[in-house]
């Protein structure tokens, strides 16, 4: 989750092979001759939150101020289709981290209504939502002839602020919750949860209400990796098949500015969205 108003997106690169706890990120290891093209723009007042690859190219994107995902070509020659929003639009705020675990099916984490301080509201929580691409047809125009399945799988209760997602497997994903520093594991075919990661490096620190914990995550060769916004570092876990940490956890990098979001390649290396 974004915390602050002007961003500056920075990729930090980072071998997690290599990586040794509490290693800094210098401006020096940043590759200086990577091309970005932007291919989308939506606008001023949009908060584009997470993103997802569908195995045919598009990229989905997560909207935080409104309950709503768009799709995106990655040629840039069609605008962005918003093919998925809640149906109460008042009980939704946004949508936040996005996960796919079968093909095409995907797993969203949703918030529900915040004041101005984000602070969730009383008889308000977060929740987890399925969308299936099985009906989903575009034309070559744009136009959405046909919509994406949409159905809420389960309520959050005890969440504060539910953030990044990631898959365990085809039947279980996570999702971090931002506040309280921990990490639930849900079950994607009953909706039933609980939490299954709960370690001091996913915490903010005392007295820092509106702070963001633990960030993004993801799951990676027998590890549980996120970033914690507040504390400025990249960490990971051993987990099982399960889910459940089995040894304790390490700090991967350190003195990071406001790391959010990040995603990891094939080869162990990090890219992490920093903050200004």
């Amino acid at each position: 989750m974004l915390v602050s108003g002007e961003f500056i997106l920075v990729s930090t690169l980072l071998s997690l092979a290599s990586a040794s706890p509490t290693a800094a990120i210098s401006a020096s290891q940043w590759p200086m001759d990577l091309q970005v093209k932007q291919v989308a723009n939506f606008g001023p007042s949009s908060w584009i939150e997470n993103l997802a690859i569908r195995h045919s190219g598009e990229v989905l994107a997560t909207h935080l101020l409104h309950p709503q995902i768009l799709q995106v070509n990655p040629d840039g020659n069609l605008p962005p289709i918003c093919w998925a929003e809640g149906a109460s639009a008042g009980k939704y705020a946004g949508v936040l981290g996005i996960t796919e675990t079968r093909h095409d099916e995907f797993y969203v984490a949703v918030a529900g209504q915040y004041d101005e301080n984000m602070i969730l509201l009383p008889n308000s929580t977060d929740y987890i939502f399925r969308v299936d691409f099985d009906n989903l047809e575009v034309s070559s125009t744009g136009e959405v002839l046909s919509n994406a399945t949409v159905a809420k799988l389960t309520d959050l209760d005890g969440s504060q602020l539910v953030n990044g997602a990631t898959t365990l497997n085809e039947d279980a994903i996570l999702v971090s919750d931002s506040y309280n520093g921990w990490v639930y594991k849900v079950d994607v075919r009953t909706g039933a949860y609980d939490v299954i990661v709960d370690d001091p490096l996913m915490k903010k620190s005392s007295g820092s209400e509106g702070k963001t914990g633990v960030n993004g995550i993801k799951v990676f060769r027998g590890y549980l990796y996120w970033t914690n916004t507040d504390a400025g570092l990249l960490a990971r876990i051993k987990i099982n098949e399960d889910g459940k940490p089995c040894g304790a956890s390490e700090i991967v990098a350190s003195i990071l500015t406001e790391p959010d979001d990040f995603t990891l390649d094939e080869n162990g290396t990090a890219y992490i969205a920093l903050g200004p």
